[in-house]
This record gives C-alpha cells, sequence and structure tokens, in this order.
C-alpha cells in the first residue's frame, strides 16, 4: 500500500455525509497535450454557480465517488466517515480537552457561500485536484516556488536541507514539491489529474468537464483560483512495490501547500510555520524508512503516527545540531501543533487532540534539552522507540 500522510487538511469542515464506496482499480495515468482555457471566467450569480456544478455533477461517470475511492485507498487516504466499530474502541471524547482553534477559525471565516452541489464539487475536486495533480504528475524537474509570490522559499528549502543533515535515515530520495491552489484553474492540470483520478479515456474526453470546473473557481469569491483552502495541506508520501503498476516510479516527496503556509503567516506564525510544518512531514519520512506507518488507518494508528511525527519535529527543531530553536520560537511553534489538533475522535483522520500534538512536540523538546552531551543526535530509531514509551502519557485524558 502506497503511504501518503497528510498535514490536516480542511474536508473536515464540510459536514456532506458522502461515504466513498470502494471499486476495482481503474485510474489510469495519463498526461494530456498542452491546452489553454477557453471557458469565461468572472463573477457568477448563486444560479449560475449551481447550475455549473450540477453540470459538473451531470457529466461525472456513474461511479465517480467509487473511483475516487479505489484512488484514495490506494494513496493511503483515510476515508471521511467514521465508522460505529471504531468507536468502542477509541478513548471517550468527554474524556479530552478539545475544542475550535484559531486555524478552525481562520478556515470558517474565509468559507465563501455556496449551495450544497457547489460545495460537494468543492470537496470532491476543488480540494482534492491540487493533491492529485501533485502527487501523480508534478517533479522537481519543474522549477519550485514555495507560496504566491516565493516568499516561502527560504525557509522551506533550508529546513529540508537541514533536515537531511540531521536525520540517520536515507532523504537523498525526496523531492521537495510545492503545491497551488490555481491548479484548479489550469485546464492542462485539471484535465490531466481527472484522467489520472476518474480513468477517463483521453485528454480529450475530460476537457469539457475540466472547462466547468475552471469556470466554477475562477469566480472572485475564490480569489480566481487562489484561494488558500484549495492547497491548504501538506504531505509526505512513498510508493511501495506492491503498489498498482499506475503508480510506480512516482518519486518520495514531500509537498508543501501554499494555502497552509498563508494560513499561518495570517494568524501571526509566519515566522515559525513553514520550519514546523516541514519538521513534521519530514518526520513521516523518517517513520517509512523505519516501516513503522502501517496500512491501517483508522484514527489509533493515525493518531499514533501523527504524534509521532510531532514529536520527530520538536526534536529536530530545537535539537542543537538541528534547527535550534530558543524558547521563544519553541512556543510558536507547539502553537503550530495545537492548531492543528482536532476532535474527531472516531474519524480515520483524527491526528490527536489539540493538547495532545502540543504534549507529543514538547516531549521532543524535552528529549533534545534534557540530553547530557547536547552535541550528540539520537538514532532515530532510539527516538521512535522512545516516544512509543511515552505514548500512554501523552494520549492521558486530561479534562478536569
Amino acid at each position: 500500500m502506497k503511504r501518503l500522510v497528510k498535514w490536516p487538511a480542511v474536508l473536515a469542515a464540510f459536514a456532506l455525509g458522502c461515504t466513498l464506496a470502494a471499486s476495482p482499480a481503474q485510474a489510469q495515468i495519463s498526461t494530456p497535450t498542452n491546452s489553454t482555457t477557453q471557458v469565461s471566467v468572472g463573477d457568477l450569480s448563486p444560479e449560475q454557480a449551481e447550475a455549473i456544478a450540477q453540470r459538473i455533477l451531470d457529466g461525472l461517470p456513474a461511479d465517480f465517488e467509487a473511483r475516487l475511492a479505489e484512488l484514495d485507498r490506494q494513496l493511503g487516504l483515510p476515508e471521511s466517515a467514521p465508522t460505529a466499530a471504531l468507536v468502542e474502541r477509541l478513548i471517550n471524547p468527554a474524556d479530552y480537552q478539545c475544542g475550535p482553534t484559531p486555524k478552525d477559525a481562520w478556515v470558517q471565516a474565509h468559507l465563501p457561500q455556496m449551495d450544497s452541489t457547489e460545495a460537494f464539487i468543492l470537496v470532491f475536486f476543488g480540494l482534492k485536484i491540487p493533491t492529485y495533480d501533485t502527487l501523480l504528475f508534478e517533479t522537481e524537474d519543474t522549477p519550485q516556488v514555495f507560496g504566491r509570490n516565493d516568499e516561502f522559499k527560504t525557509p522551506v528549502t533550508h529546513t529540508f536541507r537541514d533536515l537531511r543533515r540531521f536525520w540517520d535515515t536515507r532523504s537523498d530520495d525526496i523531492q521537495l514539491l510545492a503545491m497551488h491552489s490555481n491548479t484548479v484553474v489550469d485546464k492542462a492540470k485539471v484535465t490531466r489529474t481527472l484522467v489520472g483520478a476518474l480513468g477517463l479515456p483521453t485528454p480529450e474526453a475530460a476537457a469539457p468537464l475540466a472547462d466547468l470546473i475552471v469556470q466554477l473557481f475562477s469566480q472572485e469569491k475564490w480569489q480566481y483560483g487562489h484561494h488558500p483552502l484549495f492547497s491548504f495541506n501538506a504531505y509526505a508520501s512513498e510508493i511501495l512495490p506492491s503498489d498498482p503498476p499506475a503508480l510506480q516510479g512516482i518519486p518520495d516527496k514531500l509537498v508543501m501547500g501554499d494555502g497552509i503556509l498563508e494560513a499561518y503567516h495570517a494568524i501571526g506564525y509566519g515566522d515559525v510555520a513553514p520550519e514546523a510544518i516541514m519538521a513534521h512531514e519530514f518526520g513521516h519520512h523518517v517513520q517509512f524508512e523505519h516501516g513503522v506507518i502501517t496500512e491501517d488507518s483508522d484514527a489509533d494508528t493515525t493518531r499514533h503516527s501523527e504524534l509521532q511525527a510531532d514529536a520527530l519535529a520538536g526534536y529536530s527543531l530545537t535539537h542543537a545540531r538541528g534547527l535550534a530553536m530558543q524558547r521563544k520560537r519553541v512556543e510558536a511553534f507547539e502553537q503550530i501543533f495545537f492548531n492543528v489538533g482536532d476532535c474527531s475522535f472516531t474519524a480515520d483522520g483524527h491526528h490527536g487532540t489539540p493538547n495532545q500534538r502540543v504534549k507529543a512536540s514538547s516531549w521532543g523538546h524535552q528529549l533534545a534539552q534534557s540530553a547530557p552531551n547536547q552535541g550528540h543526535v539520537l538514532p532515530s530509531r532510539e527516538v521512535l522507540t522512545a516516544f512509543d514509551q511515552a505514548f500512554p502519557t501523552i494520549v492521558a485524558p486530561d479534562a478536569e
């Protein structure tokens, strides 16, 4: 199973109640010929937006949900709906302090008005096309721009370089890539993603659908395709030999979305968010190398792997031979992890509560600071083992 570990995305913000059913693999990777958008772009009335969203829905293959579900399964993406079986195995939410964070408030404040059909298209395509396209097609052969104006290039690329030096696992095969919101209004990219994700036979067959998607998201309320919600994510990915043939040849990737960087800059953490997010995602690559992330994607296993990556981040960000962050910046990066905690205790994509994420990153910080020899970097395997021993304390109930 190919493993793709995502920074928390915004899909949880939409309670559409859509359950994706499994189906035989049908995704065939194909790159379209060069094309340009031939649709009119600009503001639409609510009725026009609804009509276009409905045309998109009507033009999709009848089994498109099953096809996307299968692709998500192949990519290791958790299903969106919780299952009743998990509830009995999971922690009691009443035992934990948990609630909306400033990041959640920022997301809610930036959600445009839309009706149910447009929201449905947003969830299935607007929020997935940049992820699918970057994973399936983008490589570092194309110049990478981090942020709308490359404003995050220095912290992102320098942190990636420093983490490669810091950890003892192989990392020369990881490609560092940028994910851009405006992928959703790039007809060529939308077309090739529809072919790759839905198994449409040719780029020509996908082009009319791509035109409609581009038109829907080329509105002012979506910032003409630059809305940060489209790239409000970061992820680490690895392809395994057991994965489907269509995925073979895709290199290991670490992808940083413009939107997540823009959001944290907006809520006051721009000076530390790129480093914190990068350190977390790089931690997943450390996990990949040690084989500690399994094919299971229920809430228990996801929470463990995410909190463990937070701990790896805390260790590398504050270690004297890592990024050597001082106390003020440590407090800031801990708030980054607090903000990406969630209260979706029974969801397969549960990443840990805000408090648990702070505890995990703080644990990594304390591990680095308490070492008698500040110049010694523990082998990554030892850090993973030490975290597993501390895990029950990190996830212990904290409600008063």
